[in-house]
C-alpha cells in the first residue's frame, strides 16, 4: 500500500495528533481523519466539535500551518480503536459530503476524475426532476458554481459545486450549446427504474471501509515509526 502523507493537527493549547486526510474550504473543516494515542484523538475530536481553532501543519515543526475550525454544519464522527492505546476518528459534514444528503452544495472526492464526475452525475440526477443522460455530465458541470479555496490531503481528486435552482437549470437546457438545443432528450422524457437504483454507498460506508483497509498500516507502520504517547 502506498504510504500517505502525514500532517499534524495542533490546538492552541498544544494538544496534537496526526491526520492522513482532510478537506477544508477556506478555514472551514469539512472532513478530517485523525489518528494517534486514544487520549489525544479523543481530546482533538472534542476541540474540533466544540468549534475551537486548530492548526494543520507539517509534522514536528510549525511550517505551513493553516488555522481552521469546524464548518457551520452538523458533523458526524466514525471512531475506531486500532490497537491498545491507538485510535482513529473521522469527522465529516454529511450535508456536504454524503451523496444521499440533499443540500445545495456538495464536495465530491475520489481516486480519479471519472469517479468524481460519476458521483456528481448521480447527485444531479437525484436533485433535479429533469431526466439527464450521463453524456450530459460535462455540460451539467459547466452550469454549476464552483466552490473555491478547497484544500485537501489524502485524496487524488476533489471537486466542490453549488447547485443552481431547478428553474434556472431548466431554462438553460434550451439555450444554444445545451444538450436539448439540438432536439435530444433523455430516455424519451423518462428516467428508467434501473437508473434510479444505482448502488452508491453512503459516505459512512465508504469511510468505514477505508478505516478497515488502513487499520493494519496505521497500527503497524505508523506505530513503529511514531511515538504516539
Amino acid at each position: 500500500m502506498k504510504q500517505k502523507l502525514i500532517r499534524e493537527v495542533r490546538s492552541i493549547d498544544s494538544v496534537a495528533c496526526w491526520t492522513d486526510g482532510y478537506i477544508t474550504v477556506g478555514q472551514d473543516i469539512c472532513m478530517v481523519s485523525l489518528f494517534g494515542s486514544t487520549t489525544r484523538v479523543n481530546t482533538m475530536r472534542a476541540i474540533i466539535l466544540k468549534g475551537e481553532l486548530v492548526y494543520l501543519q507539517d509534522c514536528w515543526n510549525y511550517k505551513n500551518a493553516s488555522a481552521v475550525t469546524r464548518v457551520d454544519q452538523k458533523l458526524k464522527t466514525i471512531n475506531r480503536q486500532l490497537a491498545h492505546g491507538v485510535a482513529h476518528c473521522v469527522i465529516y459534514a454529511p450535508a456536504l459530503l454524503d451523496l444521499e444528503e440533499a443540500f445545495g452544495k456538495k464536495i465530491f472526492f475520489g481516486d480519479s476524475v471519472e469517479k468524481v464526475q460519476e458521483n456528481f452525475f448521480y447527485v444531479a440526477q437525484k436533485r433535479y426532476s429533469t431526466p439527464f443522460l450521463p453524456a450530459w455530465t460535462q455540460w451539467l458541470l459547466s452550469q454549476m458554481e464552483p466552490i473555491e479555496n478547497i484544500n485537501a490531503l489524502g485524496f487524488n481528486q476533489v471537486l466542490g459545486v453549488r447547485f443552481p435552482e431547478e428553474e434556472d437549470l431548466e431554462a438553460r437546457l434550451f439555450e444554444a450549446g445545451s444538450p436539448l438545443s439540438g432536439g435530444g432528450y433523455a430516455q424519451g422524457g423518462k428516467s428508467t427504474e434501473e437508473d434510479n437504483k444505482q448502488p452508491f454507498p453512503t459516505l459512512s460506508d465508504a469511510l468505514a471501509a477505508d478505516v478497515n483497509e488502513e487499520a493494519s498500516l496505521l497500527e503497524g507502520n505508523y506505530k513503529r515509526k511514531i511515538d504516539l504517547n
